[in-house]
């Protein structure tokens, strides 16, 4: 849908544009074609920062959303106070994606509205394994994202924070057959001053972040 509607907008907007160049403008029929050409490519390159639909109508669900902008399968929503983030899979990855709340509903997921810091962690239990932590922040608000996993383990692990924060776990595949465990959480007003998470019991605190 959101590829069809988008082919339409294009095709309108080229030939509003065309026709009113070639009313107000003696340039032959292949410099107006590339004018209008120009002007679609513009205004595609800004859409996919700011969204025209964003601007037009909102969306009842963060799933209703994706399966507007996206194609795949949801493995999971976890909710925020102001944006939702929805797990999922397609024939190509596997990946996590934000969709912004308003007050009139759900808008489109756009990179830039929010930013993510990457962080590893020795294993308390065996100094040459590793835990990797992203944090996800919709920016100018108080909703954060964890993900966390292992390097190289299959095995699953026991997680908790200081925050009563739900951590999920989703189960992921390699090509060659081996799966590993990624888990996701949703933590409002996020401090990493004062945050702890317990790993198979194992305290771990920002200072243990790399």
């Amino acid at each position: 849908m959101y590829d069809g509607i988008r082919l339409s907008i294009f095709t309108v907007i080229f030939l509003a544009v065309w026709l009113i160049i070639s009313k107000s403008s003696r340039a032959n029929k292949k410099r107006k074609t590339r004018i209008a050409f120009i002007v679609c490519v513009i205004f595609a390159l800004l859409s996919t920062l700011v969204p025209l639909e964003n601007q037009l109508i909102a969306f009842h669900s963060a799933e209703t959303a994706f399966k507007y902008n996206r194609k795949g399968d949801i493995n999971a929503v976890i909710g925020g106070k102001r944006s939702a983030m929805i797990l999922y899979s397609d024939t190509k990855t596997s990946a996590p994606t934000i969709y912004p709340r308003t007050e009139r509903g759900y808008n489109l997921d756009v990179y830039p509205r929010f930013s993510t810091e990457n962080y590893s962690a020795k294993s308390k239990e065996k100094s040459d394994e590793l835990y990797n932590i992203v944090i996800y922040h919709v920016k100018k608000t108080s909703d954060f994202y964890l993900m966390i996993w292992k390097s190289f383990s299959t095995n699953t692990i026991e997680i908790s924070d200081n925050y009563s924060s739900e951590f999920i776990c989703i189960e992921e595949g390699e090509k060659d057959g081996s799966k590993y465990f990624q888990y996701y959480a949703y933590v409002e007003n996020l401090s990493l001053n004062d945050y702890e998470i317990l790993i198979n019991g194992a305290k771990y605190t920002y200072q243990d972040f790399l």
